[in-house]
């Protein structure tokens, strides 16, 4: 007999396969297994279908077998199934015909239903079981499958949570190690500071201990001294010298003698108590003390030893220097402000400025205070500890300190270049008492030897400068002339361009000396009016200078030119200048034979400085012949606008015309240097005489100004 084929909705065993795998579905084994049982009980159907099967024993139908024990409860409802299969084939038979009996039997019997009808039923109830029994095992799959998930999930969050712990362990591990790093190194500095302070504190108290040692010593030898007959004999003699010193003011004045006293030395070697020990006993009308190093921002714009030759003394005072231009240069050279070559020009101007200050009668001591550097160190830190010292302390001072080599060695340097002709005198600063007692020694010596004898008065020498050669005046032709509308056209033209020439030599700090000599009614004034015209009258000044007052007179003859010197940028014009030393006072008698003669060099000397500096120094000698002069001279006299500018000495002086003109041709031939020549200026025709001077100041600045460039 053919199988009977599949009847149901249930899907092939493929699909049911791949809509829900073995190894994902726990209901997939049982599905294969009542599958398999199934297409089993088919072919054994096939074999039995002619035969009638055996009635099975109570003990078979209530006691299993092993074999049907460990069928599935899946595999046993697939059983059943082949049972309701084989009945419409057990029932099949030969047609037979139906006889008026039976169909009136049937007529009368109710109607039963039909096999097909049974079959249908049958078929259909086993699908419902079938159905029901996979919705059962795909939703008993489905919660496993769920519970599979649910328990990987816990499975991997029971992981990551153990993960991350371990991770916080490790974090938490480390920090903990790298607080333990942190608080014992925390720990070790506290005890390193706390050590420290107390070395600190140990030390401080030592020092302090030892103040207290010095103090008690050094007031018990007070005490001690104060006893009738005890006394410091040092002490007893500083005292003395000043009582002395104080006697010997009145005789300076006397004798006109004026006292420079420079104290240089290291920042807190003592200076100031130096100098307020010499000063105790003098009267303060007849002393002055300055800081020249110190100078204000104004002074900077002026040579650099303006401010100390500003400050010189009268006759008969004494000046002290609160250091002074060997500290300004030491300092100056070691910021690098000045290059080697200003600084040696700078040696050569302190040298030649203090002999000419001792030739001219200046009695002049210099000192050094010195003190080792543990000692300058030890005296700077007991000013900084207090508020009321502190301010003492300057920048500068602690720089000094740090370079305390290279200060020595310059200072030693500079003491070496300038020992000639002023001496220096090095005291001990580390005793106070034997740095005072040596300081009245010497001060003293010089004042006594000054004293006794007349004022000193240096001899003349002569240094090799870079001369020019000069005509004498006899030689000069005064004969060029121009006419008026020359001049007026060539004035308008020059004094523009020296209009231009001043905003540029402001911008460049180029300090312009003008310097005007010449005859009595040769024009100087109105070349001077002519020149300055054009120029800022901010940025630039004319200096009159006649016959020095009484507090000029009483110091050294330069004194008087170096208090009027312009500020760099600006224009200074003299009208009258220095050289009368070598003219009016030389054949006058208002010096001595050696001071005129002396001046040559010491004139040259200072102009060389001012051009170091940087000055443009121009001079100019107004010419003409005496005819001229007579004439100018009565039309002066005619006129009375003008007549004030006559005077009796003008009349003298032309009486001494041969003198003056032999004083003239000297000073020219001695004293027209490269950097600060001499110009004679042809002024019998005073336009000439402007226009030539208008185009030597042009051209001088115009020089300057290129080799200036910014």
């Amino acid at each position: 007999m053919d199988e009977v084929p599949f009847i149901g909705p249930a899907r092939p065993e493929k699909d049911r396969r791949e809509t829900c795998p073995a190894d994902m579905d726990p209901c997939g084994a049982a599905l294969r297994d009542a599958d398999h049982h199934t297409k089993y009980e088919k072919r054994d159907g096939a074999d039995m279908s002619n035969e009638e099967k055996p009635a099975s024993t109570p003990e078979e139908e209530t006691t299993p077998t092993e074999e049907t024990a460990a069928v599935t409860p899946a595999a046993a409802e697939t059983e059943a199934a082949p049972e309701t299969e084989k009945a419409p084939e057990t029932e099949k038979a030969p047609e037979t015909v139906a006889t008026p009996a039976v169909e009136a039997e049937a007529e009368t019997e109710p109607a039963s239903p039909t096999a097909a009808e049974a079959q249908a039923a049958v078929e259909a109830a086993a699908q419902a079981e079938r159905t029901a029994r996979l919705e059962a095992a795909l939703e008993a799959g489905a919660r496993a499958k769920t519970e599979a998930w649910a328990e990987a999930a816990q499975q991997a969050e029971t992981y990551y949570e153990l993960k991350a712990s371990k991770k916080a362990a490790k974090k938490a591990a480390k920090e903990a190690a790298m607080d333990a790093v942190i608080m014992s190194a925390a720990a070790a500095a506290d005890r390193k500071a706390a050590k420290k302070a107390a070395k600190k504190a140990e030390k401080k108290a030592a020092k302090r201990a030892a103040q207290i040692a010095l103090a008690e010593a050094a007031a018990a030898a007070e005490k001690e001294a104060a006893k009738p007959g005890k006394s410091d004999p040092l002490k007893a003699e500083i005292k003395q010298m000043r009582e002395r010193l104080a006697g010997l003011q009145q005789t300076l004045r006397e004798k006109g003698l004026p006292v420079i006293v420079l104290v240089e030395g290291w920042a807190a070697a003592g200076k100031g108590s130096l100098i307020n020990e010499l000063i105790s006993e003098i009267d303060p009308r007849n002393y002055n003390v300055v800081s020249p190093v110190i100078t204000p921002e104004a002074e900077s714009r002026y040579p650099f030893l303006y401010p100390y030759a500003k400050a010189i003394p009268e006759n008969g005072k004494i000046m002290f220097y609160d250091s002074g231009w060997m500290e300004d240069c030491v300092r100056k050279v070691l910021r690098r402000e000045i290059t080697k070559d200003e600084y040696k020009n700078r040696l050569r101007a302190v040298t030649e400025f203090e002999r000419q200050l001792r030739d001219g009668g200046y009695v002049i001591l210099k000192l050094f205070v010195h003190i080792s550097e543990r000692e300058q160190h030890k005296r700077i830190a007991t000013l900084r500890e207090s508020f009321e010292t502190a301010w003492r302390v300057t920048d500068d001072d602690i720089w000094q300190l740090h370079e305390y080599k290279t200060f020595e060695k310059h200072y030693k340097a500079f003491m070496e270049e300038t020992c000639d002709p002023i001496p220096w005198h090095q005291l001990d600063g580390s005793n106070h008492t034997q740095a005072t007692h040596k300081a009245l020694t010497l001060l003293l010596g010089l004042l006594d030897k000054a004293i006794g004898k007349d004022r000193y008065v240096g001899k003349p020498f002569k240094e090799k400068f870079p001369l020019l050669d000069m005509p004498k005046l006899s030689e000069v032709d005064l004969s060029p002339a121009l006419t008026d509308e020359e001049y007026q056209k060539e004035l308008k033209k020059l004094q523009k361009r020296l209009k231009e020439l001043h905003n540029i030599i402001y911008l460049k700090k180029i300090p312009v000396i003008l310097c005007y000599e010449g005859w009595d009614a040769a024009g100087k004034g109105g070349n001077i009016r002519r020149v300055a015209k054009p120029l800022d009258p901010r940025g630039c000044d004319v200096m009159p200078i006649a016959s020095p007052e009484p507090h000029e007179k009483n110091r050294q003859y330069l004194w008087r030119f170096w208090t009027r010197l312009p500020r760099s940028g600006h224009v200074c014009i003299f009208d009258r200048t220095w050289y009368g030393r070598v003219m009016v006072e030389r054949l006058e008698g208002f010096c001595e034979e050696d001071d005129w003669k002396r001046a040559y060099n010491e004139i040259n000397e200072f102009e060389r400085q001012l051009t170091d500096w940087g000055a443009v120094v121009l001079k100019f000698w107004i010419h003409i012949d005496q005819d001229t002069q007579l004439e100018r001279f009565t039309a002066r006299q005619n006129t009375p606008e003008k007549a004030w500018k006559l005077t009796e000495e003008d009349w003298r002086n032309r009486e001494k015309w041969p003198e003056y003109e032999q004083a003239i041709d000297e000073m020219l031939q001695k004293t027209s240097t490269k950097n600060a020549p001499w110009y004679i200026i042809e002024s019998n025709d005073k336009k000439y005489a402007r226009i030539k001077a208008l185009r030597i100041v042009i051209k001088a600045l115009e020089k300057a100004c290129e080799e200036r460039l910014a």
